[in-house]
């Protein structure tokens, strides 16, 4: 199972969920990835266990599969690659990647959190400028700590 995605896509989808990633060490799976192809989609999330993050972009590929990596070691991995296209590949025991180099990332054994909508609750669209107000005024109101 065998994915090639350019390295600039993939550094740009990594920074973006990176945010999410919580590094916690008393839940392990915080400083995890959850990569899943499917249906010509690239997604992949990131937890602290409260709060999930899912970015997806189309690839090209007929394959499905579903890997759950190290964070940190595939956003760095993938940050020095000077190659234009990455190859990840889903092997039994690693996820192989080949770049400048040829790479192999653990995976994470146990099950990535999941996260379901509740479909029944009444839906609201609310324009951006109103949420930056809001989140302006309740700035005070937040703890940093």
């Amino acid at each position: 199972m065998t994915l090639s995605i350019g390295t600039a896509k993939l550094n740009s989808l990594l920074g973006k969920v990176q945010k999410g990633v919580g590094n916690n060490k008393i839940l392990p799976v915080t400083e995890y990835l959850l990569l899943e192809v499917a249906d010509k989609q690239l997604s992949i999330t990131a937890t602290n266990f409260v709060n999930f993050i899912t970015i997806s972009d189309k690839v090209e590929t007929e394959e499905n599969w579903t890997a759950i990596v190290k964070a940190d070691t595939l956003i760095k991995l993938a940050a020095k690659t000077t190659k234009s296209e990455l190859k990840l590949t889903l092997k039994e025991d690693f996820l192989e990647v080949k770049g400048n180099g040829t790479y192999k990332l653990d995976l994470f054994t146990e099950d990535f959190p999941s996260y379901d909508f509740d479909e029944s609750t009444k839906k609201h669209e609310v324009e951006t400028s109103v949420l930056k107000r809001v989140f302006v005024v309740n700035r005070a109101s937040i703890a940093t700590e």
